[in-house]
């Protein structure tokens, strides 16, 4: 959730704004880096199926993607892991156990979040079935506006929770032992 590496982690961490900002701006950057692939899915469903088929897709990407993203600020803070001491391979194997249960909890997350999400895809689903699509707009905008609204909650308990361990996780994340 931090994308940060190195001791730059520390320097964030020490400046003086509310650590409920921190977790939007991570956010809004991942964000950013996911726009492009989710942009080019929608491109090619809306080349293949047409824009209606588009637009539910971006309808789906607006009650999915905000509360996957505020679920996995969870995981980041209860389960934190440090790169290797080089910091360069990401995907280098740790001696410890911390990094196979990252696994487990990745995968707890994705059923919160399709948990989570549930009603919001409910809507989105009854939306075009409910009197023949009259009301769909307005219960499209209720799913969405209930998955933004899910997601401040979800960053206002992440925040809680990141106050209490915030040491315990920069214990982990500035750990430099070998291996």
């Amino acid at each position: 959730a931090f994308l940060l590496i190195g001791r730059g982690v520390a320097l964030i961490f020490g400046t003086p704004v509310p650590r409920a900002f921190m977790l939007v701006a991570s956010d809004v950057s991942s964000f950013v880096f996911r726009m492009p692939p989710l942009l080019a899915i929608i491109a090619v469903t809306a080349w293949r199926g047409g824009w209606e088929t588009a637009f539910q897709m971006i309808l789906l990407v607006a009650a999915l993607v905000p509360i996957s993203m505020g679920v996995q600020h969870f995981v980041s803070i209860l389960r934190p892991f440090a790169l290797p001491r080089d910091r360069f391979n990401p995907y280098a194997q740790r001696v410890d156990a911390r990094q196979s249960s990252n696994g487990i909890a990745s995968l707890l997350a994705t059923l919160a979040t399709a948990l989570i999400a549930a009603p919001f895809l409910l809507l989105l689903w009854l939306s075009s079935r409910v009197a023949e699509g009259d009301y769909a707009p307005g219960i499209a905008a209720l799913a969405c506006l209930g998955a933004f609204a899910t997601y401040a909650v979800l960053i206002a308990l992440a925040e809680r929770l990141l106050v209490r361990r915030e040491l315990r996780v920069l214990e982990v994340l500035l750990d430099d032992s070998p291996g």
